[in-house]
């Protein structure tokens, strides 16, 4: 019912690129289910690129580019907003870093343009607080971003804006 509703319902006018995270290897391991495979089956506007991770290079022409990565990692939040994120930068090798990095996994919205010369963006989730969540104090920032690049040569600019909802 799920896949059928997001068959009908998602934009069908914006090409999209997408990984899937925990919950979906759950349903994986437990039920041989694949949502990603599935989800991009049903529209040939959006392209599976990995599970967990996925790597998008946006070619502006002209040696014009910007090379995002998505990770939906796994672990806890933390006792700071930042703090994981940082620790996720700060593990990338020098030479191998994206120019922006989005992070899934922790329902959490932030924005640091550029840590290491990586802009890092949490972003958000669909999911409001869950008792498992209210029980270890974990807020979930429910929304989503709307992030805007302009890509030159050795240099990117980036500028976002958090769509909040609420209940």
């Amino acid at each position: 019912a799920q896949a059928k509703r997001f068959e009908s319902e998602a934009p069908d006018d914006l090409p999209t690129k997408f990984i899937t995270g925990n919950h979906d290897e759950s349903l994986k391991k437990l039920a041989g289910l694949r949502p990603g495979e599935e989800l991009a089956r049903r529209r040939s506007d959006w392209e599976y690129i990995g599970s967990c991770r996925g790597t998008v290079t946006l070619d502006a022409g002209k040696g014009r580019k910007c090379v995002v990565e998505m990770m939906h990692p796994g672990g806890g939040s933390s006792y700071a907003l930042s703090y994981r994120p940082q620790k996720l930068v700060e593990s990338l090798e020098g030479g191998s870093k994206p120019d922006m990095l989005l992070i899934g996994h922790y329902h959490k919205a932030e924005w640091m343009p550029a840590y290491r010369n990586v802009c890092v963006v949490q972003a958000g989730c669909f999911q409001w607080q869950t008792p498992f969540m209210r029980d270890l104090a974990l807020a979930a920032h429910v929304g989503g971003w709307i992030v805007r690049a302009r890509i030159g040569k050795g240099v990117n600019s980036f500028t976002g804006q958090f769509i909040a909802f609420y209940k």
